[in-house]
């Protein structure tokens, strides 16, 4: 029985990791020159893993489509990893993830 619920726990662990959403732990705000954009780095989106900063950059531009601002595309002029929980032997740390941007 111990087994057996210890496997389904597991497995919703799983789950929930899964399931994470970046837009939960994003900041987004217009500037006079474009904008800053804040998110997060973890376990799950890793500080320098390509197909996280995709996802980051996916959901800047959704922010910026649903802003209106930049219509004509934006250069981003910074990004800037901050650690707010350091990596160890279980966990890759926790990572606030700056960007600045200017509107073309």
């Amino acid at each position: 029985m111990y087994l057996r619920l210890s496997a389904a726990f597991s497995l919703l662990g799983l789950c929930a990791c899964a399931n994470y959403d970046l837009s939960t732990n994003a900041a987004f705000k217009p500037t006079k020159e474009g904008f800053e954009y804040t998110n997060i780095a973890d376990s799950v989106y890793p500080v320098n893993d390509n197909e996280a900063e995709r996802q980051r950059l996916a959901r800047l531009d959704q922010f910026i489509l649903d802003t209106g601002i930049c219509p004509n595309g934006y250069e981003m002029t910074s990004r800037n990893a901050v650690s707010k929980f350091a990596p160890n032997a279980v966990s890759a740390g926790i990572f606030d993830v700056h960007y600045i941007g200017v509107c073309i």
